[in-house]
């Protein structure tokens, strides 16, 4: 039972540091890892998403330079 210092506004109990730690690895020991298989699987799809997004920033900044060059010529005078 946590005494009434411990507990915050929402009723949640604070703790000490070394509890923390405790719960941490309480909680990373139940987690879900992947296997090697899902590990590539998902680093796979993170590259692809990078290279696509990568592509997709390259085309429209070739588009625009073209006009922002423009744009800046005409301001300039």
């Amino acid at each position: 039972m946590s005494t009434p210092e411990a507990i915050g506004e929402g009723g949640i109990g604070r703790t000490g540091p070394v509890q923390f730690v405790r719960e941490c690895i309480a909680e990373l020991r139940r987690v879900s890892w992947p296997d090697r298989v899902a590990l590539w699987q998902a680093t796979g799809v993170v590259i692809g998403a990078v290279i696509t997004v990568g592509v997709y920033l390259y085309a429209l900044d070739s588009l625009f330079k073209p006009l922002a060059q423009w744009l800046a010529t005409k301001q300039a005078g």
